[in-house]
């Protein structure tokens, strides 16, 4: 199993995200679905961009601990991505701050890193995605900091 992807338990050596194989890309033209099937080259590409967001979040997961910072985990997101080619997802988009989107616990769903410290107990959404010749993946993951404070069924589902 590569180290970036050993802390998610959801991913298997060799294993991500098979559906590429047969996605589609679905888009609207003139107010009128239409499906547009991917070539091989190009679900290769979008598979690259997959890895990519699944390493990034792989070594965000290994770096979670008490104390750290979302906006820490940002810079480390941003620098990881560009390092493997790729540009982040969501900075930029739409004025998107940040390469990441994170909330803490009960904060709402893509939320933008802050500098308030990681609590142990707390459970950390992290959204991530990167575009790597022009193909776009994202992904989001809950990831649990140390031992739970309260029982986690009511917070995951």
């Amino acid at each position: 199993m590569h180290k970036h992807t050993a802390n998610l338990p959801f991913l298997k050596d060799g294993q991500v995200l098979l559906f590429l194989s047969r996605m589609l890309y679905f888009c609207t033209l003139k107010n009128k679905a239409m499906i547009i099937q991917k070539t091989r080259e190009e679900i290769e590409l979008m598979r690259e961009s997959a890895l990519i967001v699944s390493k990034t979040l792989g070594m965000i997961a290994a770096e979670i601990k008490p104390g750290v910072t979302t906006l820490h985990l940002d810079k480390l997101a941003e620098e990881f991505i560009r390092d493997h080619g790729a540009v982040p997802g969501f900075l930029g988009l739409y004025g998107c701050p940040s390469t990441l989107l994170t909330s803490v616990n009960e904060q709402v769903v893509h939320g933008l890193p802050t500098s308030r410290p990681i609590e142990e107990g707390d459970i950390v959404s992290v959204d991530c995605g990167a575009i790597k010749m022009s193909f776009t993946a994202t992904m989001p993951i809950p990831l649990k900091l140390g031992k739970w404070q309260r029982k986690p069924g009511n917070y995951l589902k």
